[in-house]
């Protein structure tokens, strides 16, 4: 929010594992819903195609399908 109405906020941490292992972690999206609270399941169709189903506000779920189109592994 513009303002005095935002909030800034920094944070950083540090995992003490190397960056391909955490690429592959992250990359694997099937973990997402262990940190990622609104994230029910991600169900992976194909090492592109993944399906998602989500927390929406009002209690609805939604679900959708999704491609990675471009991806860049850095820091390995």
């Amino acid at each position: 929010l513009s303002g005095s109405r935002g909030v800034l906020v920094y944070e950083s941490i540090t995992i003490n594992r190397p960056a391909s292992e955490l690429f592959r972690f992250w990359r694997d999206f099937s973990n997402l819903p262990r940190f990622m609270e609104h994230v029910d399941k991600v169900k992976m169709l194909s090492s592109t195609r993944s399906v998602w189903t989500a927390k929406a506000p009002a209690g609805i779920r939604v679900k959708w399908e999704a491609d990675v189109i471009n991806e860049i592994e850095t820091g390995a």
